[in-house]
């Protein structure tokens, strides 16, 4: 069964290739929130943060994301 963040993320990723970035945004805060500590949500919130103008701070999330796991993608962490 999946984590309710997949599904956020996988929603985010839909609304962002329909050009939708502010409900990808939202979607992608949303799986954030679901899992605060893994890589992916990290990489989510990086992409929220892109969509809203907040560059700085999405630095940040991926930094954290690199942090958590050293060893993965972080490109691919938030792919669905």
């Amino acid at each position: 069964m999946p984590e309710p963040a997949d599904g956020h993320r996988r929603l985010g990723d839909l609304f962002e290739g329909k050009g939708d970035t502010e409900s990808a945004a939202q979607s992608y805060r949303r799986a954030a929130a679901c899992a605060p500590d893994t890589p992916a949500s990290r990489v989510s919130l990086a992409k929220a943060l892109i969509f809203e103008g907040d560059p700085q701070q999405a630095e940040v999330a991926v930094r954290q994301a690199i942090a958590l796991d050293p060893n993965a993608d972080a490109g691919a962490q938030g792919a669905g």
